[in-house]
């Protein structure tokens, strides 16, 4: 897996900032800086489980993760070496507000993270099967987050050139 490919951007931004993900949201400074700081943890959790760029690739812009638990693991994999899953498998809202908020440069775009992240705190009340390992918890936060960016209008990155 080649760490070249802008692919990284489009899931830096849903996995963490999904509801500003488009090119207006944040500065091209804080995408840069949110995308040098994420990359090696997606290549660390991409190869823990096993997946590449192209397993990867089929999954740009897609609202609803599969069940599959390689992609949902991935998921939770970034979401808990970034603070955004704790290690009890559960959606850690206030330090994703918290580290989310230094990406943004305005303060409603601030307030739309936290709306977003406090909606998205339901996802810790839904019934999950694998305890703290937190993969259907990150498939759950992943679409929520999608929904939520879907709420501000805000377009999602589908490309991965």
């Amino acid at each position: 897996m080649k760490m070249g490919s802008s692919i990284y951007v489009a899931f830096l931004a849903v996995a963490f900032v999904a509801i500003f993900g488009n090119t207006h949201a944040i500065s091209d400074e804080n995408r840069e800086k949110l995308k040098k700081e994420m990359a090696p943890i997606f290549m660390e959790c991409a190869k823990e489980g096993s997946l590449n760029l192209d397993d990867l690739k089929q999954y740009k812009g897609v609202k609803e993760l599969p069940a599959d638990e390689g992609v949902t693991c991935f998921f939770a994999c970034a979401f808990k070496k970034i603070g955004m899953i704790d290690d009890k498998g559960m959606f850690a809202v206030e330090e994703s507000v918290e580290r989310g908020k230094k990406y943004m440069d305005s303060e409603e775009k601030q307030k739309h993270l936290e709306e977003a992240a406090n909606t998205c705190a339901s996802v810790n009340d839904e019934s999950v099967s694998d305890g703290d390992k937190g993969c259907e918890r990150a498939k759950h936060l992943y679409e929520c987050l999608i929904k939520q960016a879907e709420k501000f209008g805000l377009e999602l990155p589908t490309s991965a050139v």
